[in-house]
């Protein structure tokens, strides 16, 4: 849910209505979102089953860290698809490696637990994944893309000094320099 929540609901639209006209922007996010649930749905148990029958020694961790890898390049991926196909194919891709990523973690408790201390384990999991996750929201929580170009546009625009920063002549700045590099 930490992943899939922002990522459809704030991350997918916006790099649909780059990607789409305006007059089909609605059908490209429910397109690829209807697709992402269905590999979600379908996926996983897949990916439990090919981890299963996995002749490794340690069956689960090369699709856990493999995947979450995977995952991530996708992620910085999604920021930069030109068009709407590759969108679609790199979502597709990151619900199929987090498919395996998942079901790899999912069979760990059969796979380290005895039997008879499975209930209480799997118990713990389940209370574990229910606790809340309180974000610091800090003194920058109220910060907006709005209000750090401004502060950036003054700091680029302003006249006078910032206490760091000084105005001036760069040409003579630079004749003067003791070193110069060409």
């Amino acid at each position: 849910a930490a992943l899939w929540i922002p990522l459809n609901l704030i991350v997918l639209p916006g790099q649909v209505e780059e990607l789409v006209p305006e007059s089909l922007r609605a059908s490209g996010v429910g397109l690829i979102t209807f697709v992402g649930v269905g590999i979600a749905a379908l996926g996983q148990p897949v990916a439990g089953r090919i981890t299963d029958l996995t002749s490794l020694p340690d069956r689960r961790r090369p699709f856990m860290v493999g995947g979450s890898v995977f995952m991530v390049g996708l992620l910085f991926l999604l920021d930069f698809v030109p068009f709407y196909a590759l969108l679609v194919l790199v979502y597709v891709t990151l619900q199929v490696v987090s498919n395996f990523a998942q079901a790899a973690l999912q069979a760990l408790i059969p796979d380290l637990v005895e039997e008879s201390e499975r209930g209480v384990a799997s118990g713990i999991k389940t209370a574990l994944d229910a606790l809340p996750i309180v974000w610091d929201e800090g003194a920058g929580a109220t910060q907006s893309d709005a209000t750090i170009a401004e502060h950036l546009k003054e700091g680029l625009t302003a006249s006078a000094t910032n206490g760091s920063r000084q105005n001036g002549d760069a040409p003579k700045a630079i004749e003067s320099a003791a070193k110069k590099v060409e």
